[in-house]
């Protein structure tokens, strides 16, 4: 944080988080491979590694970062079905949800008949470098099990501090087998930056509601 005094806690986790690795790296060969699990020695997935390993000099310069604000904190203790008394004792404010405003971390749909899931979860960066359009770009491990996509397709921003919101929509199919899991990632670019997120899906947990 003495590099980026400007940033908030979750402005560094973010940066952090967004440009790790999933590649060994600094080998002999020079070669870059996928991380294994240590007890397997099988590929590694986000179940093991989270968003991978921290890069310190990658994270200096992020290009967007997932900042969090305390409204962001009100509104998700209301979408958890939290009581007011809860509220006030994580807040140390009298605040109340709002009866008319609908509060959700997921919109999610399903079972549908065919056994799929389908859920949407809408997210906001923030721009810490110059002007420049990000594209988003969607890699799965099961695209036969998994469908991802993201609607805006691209970010456009002019100055740093700007905002943009998009939606990631995960649509799993009828579950393979119990507990079965699948990996995938999704990473906005600038063709400089790389912005990436994990993602992992699991079949047999039950959906978050509201």
């Amino acid at each position: 944080m003495a590099r980026r005094p400007e940033w908030t806690p979750a402005a560094v986790q973010s940066a952090l988080m967004t440009t790790a690795y999933m590649t060994t790296k600094g080998t002999r060969s020079q070669s870059q491979s996928q991380l294994l699990d240590a007890a397997s020695q099988q590929p590694a997935t986000p179940l093991d590694y989270g968003n991978g390993h921290v890069d310190p000099v990658a994270a200096l310069d992020p290009g967007l970062v997932y900042d969090i604000h305390p409204d962001d904190y009100f509104a998700f203790l209301c979408a958890v079905n939290t009581t007011s008394a809860f509220i006030g004792g994580i807040t140390r404010r009298n605040r109340t949800c709002a009866p008319d405003v609908a509060y959700s971390v997921t919109s999610t749909s399903g079972p549908a008949a065919d056994g799929t899931y389908t859920a949407t979860l809408r997210r906001t960066v923030t721009n810490v470098g110059g002007p420049g359009t990000y594209a988003a770009e969607v890699s799965l491990r099961d695209p036969g099990l998994v469908k991802v996509s993201v609607e805006p397709a691209t970010l456009s921003f002019a100055a740093a501090g700007e905002r943009r919101s998009y939606a990631v929509t995960v649509t799993m199919g009828a579950p393979p087998s119990r507990n079965a899991t699948s990996s995938g990632r999704v990473v906005w670019s600038d063709g400089t930056h790389v912005v990436g997120s994990a993602l992992s899906s699991v079949w047999g947990l039950d959906f978050p509601r509201g």
